[in-house]
C-alpha cells in the first residue's frame, strides 16, 4: 500500500470517482480552510464537443467527496 500524496489522481467517471493514486483515505487528515481549498482548486478544460454537447475537464486540488458532489449536480441537470 503506497502512502497518499497530494498529487494523487482521481478520475471522475459518469457513475463514480476513481482514486488512482492511493488506497488510503485522507478524510479529516489535515484540516484546511475554505480559502486554502479555493487557492488550490483549479479546473482545466481538456475537450469540448459542441456537436454532442460534451465537455471533459480536470478538477485539480480537490478531494473525491467534492468532485463526486459536482458530478452528481452535473448529472442531475
Amino acid at each position: 500500500m503506497k502512502p497518499h500524496s497530494e498529487d494523487s489522481v482521481y478520475k471522475l467517471k459518469q457513475f463514480s470517482v476513481c482514486d488512482e493514486g492511493s488506497t488510503t483515505s485522507r478524510y479529516g487528515a489535515n484540516v484546511e480552510t475554505l480559502e486554502d481549498m479555493i487557492n488550490k482548486f483549479k479546473i482545466t478544460i481538456i475537450n469540448i464537443d459542441e456537436e454532442n454537447m460534451e465537455m471533459e475537464f480536470d478538477m485539480i486540488g480537490i478531494g473525491p467527496p467534492i468532485a463526486n458532489a459536482v458530478r452528481r449536480i452535473l448529472l442531475s441537470e
